[in-house]
């Protein structure tokens, strides 16, 4: 994955336990672009299928709906909580 590098997408794929999930690039720069494309396209098959299940297992375990479904609702719960307080 390529993503702009924004904060959080920079902790999404360069903070991930499982290790880096892509790169990020300048979203205005073609060059920082290209380079991140680059990056990704030019990796050995093997180092390519490594990023892959990492990406992969970090979807399943973190990244998905579920995962996110429920860390929502225990915020907006935490949020209610404490407007009722």
């Amino acid at each position: 994955m390529v993503a702009s590098d924004f904060a959080t997408m920079r902790d999404i794929l360069l903070g991930d336990p499982d290790g880096p999930l892509g790169a990020v690039c300048d979203p205005t720069s073609p060059q920082e672009v290209t380079t991140a494309i680059h990056s990704i396209l030019s990796m050995s098959p093997s180092d390519r299928a490594a990023l892959r299940a990492r990406c992969i297992r970090a979807a399943a375990a973190r990244w998905n709906w579920e995962v996110q479904a429920a860390r929502l609702t225990e915020l907006y719960t935490a949020l209610q909580v404490s407007e009722e307080a």
